[in-house]
């Protein structure tokens, strides 16, 4: 049997057998996990923006992905396939096509102890949240994780161990990954820098990055950066600060600024992973001028809470209990009768089995 089939074989068999683990193929160490969930939203068959297209009274099935690592004396193999059911509109119908995208795929050559170089299709170093949900704090992710970060691009990166605790990572990629404004062409590149480290019981992380995107029209200077830090207090209780933002400008019109300031409070009893979130994102207006990934209107400010319970039934599997609600100080969410209000709010019974 190949290694694609057995691949195939392996993601099947991982979401309905929580009592497998990760395993070895070849040399390849295998993770993956499968997110199910069920929600209801105030605003019906409307999402909220930066809610994860969750819409009311829905059962979905959330995603799938794959992770497989091999590592060698001089070499480290990195790959995420990624599946992610996607609604679209054909001949004035919607349908659901089921997408599978190898989303990540890094090769990184050790020079020696300290310092890697690499090539492949990397993700973005900014930001607190996990691609792998598994390890979230929350069942869905930050408005700023789902609206500024860039995404997915080709290109290079190097890191560099100052010391055991402290890492430099400095990519180049194409372009500012999933701007609006010009595409992935060889004519636009990215810059992204960021050092990260531990300090005793704080983890931390700032970086940075800055691109010029030439399209058909006009040239346009994105800046992103992203700061947080993780605090344990002790076993049970911890506290993670994290602010990002986002700019796109042109000489032709006003700068878009988007910047996003956000509080998470976890107490861990038992089974049971409390957290309480908090995110206050200002320009929010702009997101959508930005990289299209959310629309709330006029609104300039945006508030949301977001209270999880997520209970670790099984070594394999997590259930989760989360409400979140939002507020602005304009009318930005959109109702299924049309209407436009100014506060939203979501429940999501959620599950992710992982192995």
């Amino acid at each position: 049997m190949n290694l694609k089939k057995i691949l195939t074989l392996t993601l099947a068999c991982s979401i309905f057998t929580l009592s497998v683990q990760a395993e070895e193929i070849g040399g390849v160490n295998v993770t993956g996990e499968a997110a199910f969930d069920y929600n209801l939203v105030t605003l019906k068959n409307q999402s909220i923006p930066g809610g994860g297209g969750a819409k009311d009274n829905q059962y979905r099935f959330n995603y799938a992905q794959l992770i497989l690592k091999k590592e060698t004396e001089k070499l480290n193999f990195f790959g995420r396939l990624f599946y992610l059911p996607t609604e679209y509109e054909s001949n004035g119908k919607q349908s659901t096509s089921n997408l599978g995208v190898l989303n990540q795929l890094e090769i990184f050559y050790k020079v020696d102890s300290k310092l890697q170089v690499g090539f492949g299709r990397f993700l973005t170093s900014l930001g607190y949240e996990s691609p792998f949900r598994t390890v979230n704090h929350t069942y869905n992710y930050t408005i700023s994780r789902q609206t500024l970060y860039p995404g997915y691009a080709e290109g290079l990166r190097a890191k560099y161990h100052f010391t055991p605790e402290i890492l430099a990572i400095v990519s180049s990629y194409n372009r500012f990954a999933d701007s609006t404004f010009g595409d992935d062409n060889s004519t636009s590149k990215a810059t992204e820098a960021a050092i990260t480290g531990t300090s005793g019981k704080l983890r931390w992380y700032a970086g940075y990055i800055t691109s010029r995107d030439n399209n058909l029209t006009e040239k346009v200077d994105n800046k992103g950066a992203s700061i947080w830090g993780a605090y344990k207090f002790s076993d049970p209780f911890s506290f993670i600060a994290t602010y990002e933002n986002r700019s796109a400008d042109t000489k032709a019109s006003a700068m878009k600024y988007t910047q996003s300031f956000t509080g998470t409070l976890v107490y861990v009893l038992g089974i049971n992973n409390l957290a309480l979130r908090y995110e206050h994102v200002r320009g929010a207006n702009d997101i959508n001028a930005i990289n299209a990934a959310a629309d709330f209107k006029t609104a300039d400010k945006v508030e949301s809470i977001t209270l999880t319970d997520k209970i670790a039934i099984h070594e394999n599997l997590n259930l989760y209990v989360e409400y979140r609600t939002d507020k602005a100080d304009e009318k930005a969410f959109v109702k299924g009768n049309g209407g436009i209000v100014r506060n939203a709010s979501m429940l999501t019974l959620g599950a992710i089995a992982h192995f």
